[in-house]
């Protein structure tokens, strides 16, 4: 059995909690001098406790306001934009129209996991989803949205305001 590899690997993992405990630190007194809050991941994710022996992350941050994925389609003087929103539910979704900035929030909830789960790879945003489109002037009446398979579709008319019309001078 080679000891020299152990050896190595316990000093890194020293080093490395001795390093997030500093980091961990300073975060906390840089709270009391700034009076702020923790984070808005809910959680240090850097925290050793956080931590399994094999590196692998035991729990997952709460999710902040993300972006959500999307398309935006301009077809002649229609618009149609298309969300990306798996697994979440049509009553945690939010559409608002303000001035020429259409704004969908969403509210997709984590993972419950067991205590003895351990998170590998997690890539999924959950928490506060948020998307603001600048679309210009619509009729607020012609915005129509759908959801279906995890896929929020918007679509509405562009409002063409008249610039006036050109007098003849007799």
């Amino acid at each position: 059995m080679n000891t020299n590899g152990d050896d190595f690997l316990t000093k890194t993992t020293e080093v490395f909690n001795g390093l997030f405990d500093s980091i961990d630190k300073s975060i906390k007194n840089l709270q009391k001098e700034t009076g702020t809050k923790p984070h808005s991941f809910g959680q240090n994710i850097f925290k050793k406790s956080n931590y399994n022996e094999q590196g692998g992350r035991t729990v997952a941050p709460e999710g902040k306001a993300m972006s959500i994925p999307a398309s935006r389609v301009d077809i002649g003087e229609s618009i149609k934009i298309l969300c990306e929103l798996p697994g979440c539910e049509k009553q945690n979704l939010k559409l608002d129209y303000d001035k020429d900035t259409l704004i969908v929030r969403a509210k997709k909830p984590a993972l419950v996991i067991s205590d003895e789960a351990t998170f590998h790879e997690d890539d999924r945003k959950y928490g506060t989803l948020e998307r603001r489109f600048r679309i210009g002037k619509v009729d607020p009446s012609t915005i129509r949205a759908g959801y279906k398979d995890g896929v929020l579709t918007i679509c509405c008319a562009r409002t063409y305001e008249s610039g006036g019309i050109g007098i003849d001078i007799e």
